[in-house]
């Protein structure tokens, strides 16, 4: 049966994507940086201020980023109303996200912080590729209190799986989002992640969560040293994300597997998994069985990446 008048509120980093090629000066910055990196404000400021200095050919891709804005962007795309919780700096940054997140059906409640706004970059170097972030105020979500209005009975709370090295804090809000009528998703993020807080997402998936969503490193990573299926993988529905190959879901011990019709491959597939997401969870808040939500999935993973293909395009 289908769930009337349900959305998703997306919990997590919001953050400022910066991908492409890169040339010059922000080559020789990069240089000494492992990948991934995480550097403080100024080095990002310094990353930004190059690469505003040295035009790049082609242009580089700057967009909302972060899960947690992908996932409402994808919500927008699907028609399903979506509220984005995050927190940004009081800055140019800011008002960069607010622009590129006005979309129709997406609510934008964000909080401040003295920080500058957050920022990941991927960047293609002759030398491969390296990823440098700088979270900062993103990082500040964590110190806000979730407006009640913000808890809405028939819909999911998608929860970026960052925000587990705040267990206490996190677990308040699941609580009080089951205690209004929602439903709990949740999104490892990444396999460094899973790795490194493999007990913590373990815990609160079992106690809260309704899915949990997972590329396949992600899970392969979670299932050494436990018996995933035979503990928290009963008590919600696991979805594993496989790119091009399509996707899987784990209900009850038993697996659905559904192939991607069209199988695309591009260099910039960041945020395609919270594509994914969005349109699983648009076609599950429907009430529709787990193979079609998992078919919803990939067709919206494969707009995200058509999109960014013609762009890629159109740049040549």
């Amino acid at each position: 049966m289908a769930l009337l008048g349900s959305g998703v509120v997306a919990l997590g980093h919001v953050l400022i994507d910066c991908v492409g090629r890169v040339s010059g000066e922000v080559l020789n910055i990069l240089d000494h940086l492992s990948s991934p990196a995480h550097v403080d404000a100024a080095l990002m400021e310094k990353i930004t201020e190059a690469l505003d200095a040295n035009a790049q050919e082609p242009p580089l891709s700057r967009r909302a980023g972060g899960g947690a804005a992908v996932t409402a962007k994808a919500c927008s795309s699907q028609g399903l109303p979506a509220v984005l919780l995050g927190c940004v700096g009081r800055d140019a940054g800011a008002r960069f996200l607010l622009k590129e997140l006005d979309l129709p059906g997406v609510e934008l409640r964000f909080f401040e912080s003295d920080k500058p706004t957050g920022r990941f970059c991927c960047f293609d170097t002759p030398k491969g590729r390296k990823i440098v972030a700088s979270p900062q105020a993103a990082r500040d979500i964590r110190r806000y209190s979730i407006p009640e209005d913000c808890l809405k009975q028939g819909w999911v709370l998608h929860i970026d799986g960052l925000l587990i090295d705040e267990p206490e804090w996190l677990r308040g809000i699941a609580e009080r989002a089951k205690a209004a009528g929602m439903a709990v998703s949740m999104d490892v993020s990444t396999s460094f992640n899973a790795a490194k807080s493999m007990a913590e997402l373990l815990a609160f998936a079992r106690q809260y969560c309704d899915l949990v969503f997972a590329n396949e490193e992600e899970w392969e990573r979670l299932i050494h040293g436990v018996e995933l299926e035979h503990s928290a993988a009963r008590s919600c529905v696991w979805v594993i994300k496989k790119a091009e190959r399509g996707a899987s879901a784990l209900k009850n011990g038993e697996w659905t597997h559904k192939v991607a019709v069209e199988k695309l491959r591009i260099s910039d597939d960041i945020g395609a998994g919270d594509a994914f997401a969005a349109g699983f969870l648009a076609t599950w808040l429907a009430g529709e069985a787990i193979a079609f939500c998992l078919a919803r999935g990939n067709e919206s993973a494969a707009l995200l990446l058509s999109q960014r293909r013609l762009k890629e395009m159109e740049a040549l």
